[in-house]
């Protein structure tokens, strides 16, 4: 390519860029405005102290005091039979221990707190315990008296 074919190229590409009057420069000038204002955002964020977003805490579930209800015997009941069903309520899965002066049942409750336990008992007055175990040293104990009469027997 000789200096005479470049004049002429540069000369065509001129009337071309003047055939679009301001259209070019202006459009080049917007493109480069927009490149410059986000890189100015870009920039902002980039130097803008990161807060992490709070993490959520777990819920705090009340723990529900341990209880004892007992719903069978009653205190002062008079049975014919020497087998006892000893039932009641507690929390949720919580051990159960019914016991007299010479028989013992552990059970543990059930996920809806209740429970039953047999204990034998000696003919006459028989001193029943029941007693929810909770963690440490929690726990609730119930005491009464159930009558073993033999004489029906």
């Amino acid at each position: 390519m000789n200096l005479e074919t470049l004049k002429a190229k540069l000369a065509s590409v001129k009337e071309r860029f003047q055939s679009y009057g301001m259209v070019v420069p202006v459009a080049v000038s917007l493109i480069a405005l927009f490149l410059v204002a986000g890189g100015i955002l870009l920039a902002i964020q980039l130097t803008k102290p990161q807060t992490a977003a709070p993490s959520p805490q777990p819920q705090q579930v009340a723990a529900r005091p341990l209880f004892l209800e007992v719903t069978n015997p009653s205190d002062g009941t008079v049975v014919n039979e020497k087998n006892l069903t000893v039932s009641g309520r507690t929390l949720p899965n919580t051990t159960v221990v019914a016991f007299t002066d010479n028989d013992e049942n552990t059970v543990e409750s059930d996920n809806h707190g209740n429970f039953t336990a047999n204990v034998n008992l000696d003919g006459g007055i028989n001193f029943l315990t029941i007693s929810a175990l909770g963690d440490g040293s929690d726990d609730k104990k119930l005491m009464m008296s159930v009558v073993y009469d033999t004489s029906g027997s």
